[in-house]
C-alpha cells in the first residue's frame, strides 16, 4: 500500500504559493492591484520581456504540472497502486510537481 503522503517542509507550500502568485500576475489582470501579485507581474515582464513572455511561461508551468500529475497515473497504475491512492498522488502532483513524483518513487521503493 502506498498511500499518499505530503512532502516534508516549507517547500511545497512556497511552490503553491509562488505557482498561484504567477498565475494570478499573468493571467488575472485585476489581482495586478495586490502588492505581491503587481511585484511577481513587474519582475515577471521585466525577466520574459513581455507580457505575453510571462503568460507563456506561466502557461507552460501549468501544462507541465498537468503532464506530471497524468505522469503520475501511469507510474500508479503500472505499480498496481490502489484508484484512490493514484487519486491523492495526482491532486499532489498537480499542486507541486516533480517533487511530488519524487516522493512517489520513494515510497514504492519503500513498499517493495
Amino acid at each position: 500500500m502506498v498511500a499518499p503522503c505530503w512532502p516534508r517542509g516549507p517547500v511545497p507550500w512556497l511552490a503553491i504559493a509562488g505557482m498561484a502568485i504567477g498565475i494570478a500576475g499573468a493571467f488575472f489582470p485585476p489581482a495586478r492591484h495586490l502588492p505581491v501579485v503587481k511585484q511577481a507581474y513587474s519582475i515577471g515582464t521585466i525577466i520574459f520581456r513581455s507580457e505575453f513572455g510571462y503568460q507563456l511561461v506561466m502557461g507552460s508551468a501549468i501544462i507541465a504540472h498537468v503532464l506530471e500529475a497524468f505522469i503520475t497515473i501511469w507510474i500508479c497504475n503500472k505499480n498496481k497502486v490502489s484508484r484512490g491512492h493514484t487519486l491523492g498522488w495526482f491532486g499532489i502532483v498537480l499542486l507541486i510537481g516533480y517533487p511530488g513524483i519524487h516522493k512517489l518513487k520513494i515510497r514504492l521503493k519503500q513498499a517493495k
